[in-house]
């Protein structure tokens, strides 16, 4: 009879036992489909989120998202550094168009500056013509003035003689009024023909003055207008940027609203997890 008390006995603890472990792995596997649900929940939330995100505009490529599980880490890490060549690649093509902008502008200036030298040359040559002139001019009438000397009149004490002196200074008078015609006609025709050239280096540096006024004032209008456009595009550049930035604070603004949003989703939802798993742990 003992012994089969304690055989019952023994039937009833295994009993027990055995019911309690299946109830220990009944709760488990509940627990584990619980997670699952939730998990499989947050999964769908985080895609109901991301579909409410607005992808920015990038003119560079756009390196692989590390989500898809068909790209290796090696194949993001070399989108990632030929997102970067790209990025330095464009920026060292803007420097060289910025140089490129840069040397055509001090191309202008250097045309511009030779042009001016050019036509002060032209009238320092004018200016010389007219001062070489000039000193002819006055070559010659330094040459003229030493050729006018006066001729002396040799008088004789002796009056038997008189009037043979005087026929003798008339005659050498009659000569002397002639070569001064002849002499004074030349001279007219040295001195016009000196005004002939007076007058030509007179009209000819009224020429290049004139010339160069109009390069000048040819020159400041050019550089008004060139100002002018540098003024639009300027102002045209300014409103772009002045947009895109504005855009750009818009979408950032969205952004930011969106991110606060999704992140108090996620911490309401750990939240919840973490009340409900304290309250798991306090039944137990």
């Amino acid at each position: 009879s003992a012994s089969s008390v304690g055989e019952s006995s023994s039937h009833s603890h295994g009993g027990s036992r055995m019911s309690g472990e299946s109830r220990t792995g009944s709760m488990e596997k509940n627990e584990e489909q619980r997670v699952r649900d939730y998990i499989i929940q947050l999964k769908t939330d985080r895609e109901a989120v991301r579909g409410t995100l607005m992808e920015l505009e990038n003119w560079s490529m756009e390196p692989p998202s590390p989500m898809q599980p068909n790209l290796s880490p090696c194949d993001i890490l070399e989108a990632r550094k030929l997102d970067l060549e790209t990025a330095v690649l464009m920026q060292e093509l803007m420097a060289m168009r910025e140089d490129r902008a840069e040397l055509r502008a001090q191309l202008f200036l250097l045309e511009k500056d030779r042009a001016n030298l050019m036509y002060k040359l032209e009238g320092y040559d004018a200016q010389q013509d007219a001062y070489k002139a000039r000193i002819n001019h006055l070559k010659a009438e330094l040459a003229d003035a030493q050729q006018e000397s006066p001729t002396p009149i040799h008088i004789t004490p002796d009056t038997q003689n008189l009037n043979e002196n005087n026929a003798e200074q008339d005659g050498n008078a009659n000569n002397n009024n002639a070569n001064h015609i002849a002499t004074t006609q030349e001279r007219e025709l040295v001195l016009k023909k000196r005004l002939q050239e007076l007058a030509l280096s007179l009209e000819k540096i009224t020429h290049n003055a004139t010339v160069r006024e109009q390069q000048s004032n040819e020159t400041v209008n050019e550089l008004k207008k060139a100002n002018n456009i540098l003024l639009e595009t300027l102002e045209t550049v300014k409103k772009k940027y002045q947009s895109r930035i504005r855009k750009m604070e818009e979408q950032i603004v969205s952004v930011m609203e969106r991110h606060s949003i999704q992140m108090k989703l996620y911490k309401d939802r750990v939240h919840l997890l973490e009340t409900e798993m304290m309250e798991r742990s306090q039944h137990r």
